[in-house]
Parts: structure tokens; C-alpha cells; sequence
């Protein structure tokens, strides 16, 4: 086996050979605050997607308050938006965690769901800015924003799969270097 360094991230790979995760110099840096969770194992992602909700409704609330002494109609659309859809939010927190450690248990998961995690990940962003392009140009009057949240919306697929084509051209890429 292997020597293990000190920070080093190190996976048992096919046939017992060592792997050393292709994102290691990232672990525990870049990773955000859901790194931390890793270590509770199948209940880390679950502990991370709680959190980020309660999160969320403790900004809500925050902007409810603000939003009584500034009385915007577009804030609290907003805010109703999100409270709709806080079970996706929830529901996709949670499986872009559970995807994440995979991602970090496995080769096989690394190479085969990096990018399904990225690509859903830039659709999900995709998504939440169609809706806020959207509103804002209904509000404001510009056009052209509501005619880029309208595009984006109804081509949430096409960009899904854009991205899934480039991130696996792209590992395939770096592994042939």
C-alpha cells in the first residue's frame, strides 16, 4: 500500500492498486462547507441538504423582515418562488450530495458522474435564472432579459446535455494526457 501524506485523499481502486482522487489538492479547500460532512459517511450528504434548507429559511425569514419596510412586490415574489419550490431545492441538495460522495469513494463513480453532477448542476443554476431573468424583465420592461429566461427555460434540456457531452469529452481529455 501506498504512503499515505499528510492532507492525502486515497481510495482503493480495481484490484486493490491505490487511487488517488483526480481532485485531491482541492480536499478541504475549495470544497466548501459540505467537505465536512464526508467523513459521517451515508449520512453526511443528508446532514449537508438539512442544513442548506435551514439555511434557506433562515434567509427567507430575513428577507420577509426586509421586505416589510420596503414593501417590493418582486422580493416577495421571489420569496414565494423559493418557499414553492424549497422540496426541490431540498431534493436536489441532497442528490448532488450523495453524488458528490460517490464521486469521492470511487473511481468508477468519479469517471462515470463527474460530469451528470456538473451538468445537473449548471442546469439547476439555468433553471433558477430563468425564472429570476424572467420576472425581472416582466418587471422592469426589458425584453430582451425576458426573452433570454424564456430561452433558457425552455432549453433546460439541451443545456443539460450540452454540458454532459462536454465534461465527458473533457475527462476524456485528461485521461489520455
Amino acid at each position: 500500500m501506498a504512503e499515505k501524506k499528510k492532507g492525502e485523499w486515497i481510495n482503493k481502486g480495481r484490484a486493490g492498486e491505490t487511487w488517488y482522487h483526480p481532485l485531491e489538492e482541492n480536499a478541504g479547500k475549495g470544497w466548501g462547507w459540505g467537505w465536512i460532512f464526508f467523513p459521517f459517511g451515508l449520512i453526511g450528504p443528508l446532514i449537508g441538504a438539512v442544513i442548506g434548507i435551514i439555511f434557506i429559511i433562515i434567509s427567507l425569514w430575513a428577507l420577509k423582515f426586509v421586505n416589510v419596510a420596503v414593501q417590493s412586490q418582486f422580493i416577495s415574489l421571489m420569496i414565494g418562488a423559493v418557499t414553492a419550490n424549497i422540496w426541490v431545492f431540498f431534493l436536489f441538495s441532497l442528490a448532488m450530495g450523495y453524488l458528490d460522495y460517490l464521486i469521492k469513494r470511487s473511481p468508477l463513480a468519479f469517471f462515470t458522474l463527474y460530469p451528470v453532477s456538473n451538468a445537473a448542476g449548471i442546469t439547476f443554476t439555468a433553471w433558477v435564472l430563468s425564472w429570476v431573468f424572467r420576472t425581472v424583465g416582466a418587471f422592469s420592461g426589458v425584453e430582451a432579459l425576458l426573452w433570454l429566461g424564456t430561452l433558457a427555460r425552455e432549453n433546460l434540456a439541451w443545456i443539460f446535455i450540452i454540458f454532459l457531452i462536454l465534461g465527458y469529452i473533457s475527462l476524456l481529455a485528461a485521461r489520455k494526457k
